[in-house]
């Protein structure tokens, strides 16, 4: 399903693209949680909590506190939705092989099982000359 999304160019470099969407899916978790972060910095956040602490108590100061913490809760999951996509992303970038390696494993994976010891190392030889796909 995901391979439908990918445009016919990119393809062949399906890891590759890949990582750039969840690269450009941290980066866009990262601003919101950076927006929330700006919205609550030290001065807004205490002047939000002082205008909570001035209202009557009762249920509209228990919704807004629940409210604010609601907030800082979003902004934590935020937080660790960004950790987790640098993550994943990370491991798809170590991961990736370009395609002229993979097809390189798959010759030498083919070859017979017959094949001597000296005929592999021919075809590993050849294939080493293969540096990319033109």
């Amino acid at each position: 399903m995901i391979r439908d999304l990918i445009p016919s160019k990119a393809k062949n470099n399906t890891n590759s693209y890949l990582e750039d969407i969840i690269t450009d899916a941290a980066e866009k978790v990262d601003m919101a949680y950076s927006g929330l972060r700006d919205i609550l910095d030290e001065d807004a956040s205490d002047s939000i909590v002082g205008a909570i602490d001035r209202l009557n108590d009762g249920p509209e100061k228990e919704e807004m506190l629940k409210k604010l913490d609601r907030i800082n809760g979003i902004c934590d999951e935020l937080n660790d939705a960004n950790n987790a996509l640098g993550a994943i992303a990370e491991e798809i970038g170590s991961n990736y092989d370009s395609p002229i390696d993979s097809w390189k494993d798959i010759v030498l994976a083919a070859l017979p099982g017959n094949c001597s010891a000296a005929f592999a190392a021919d075809v590993e030889e050849a294939l080493a000359k293969f540096k990319s796909v033109y």
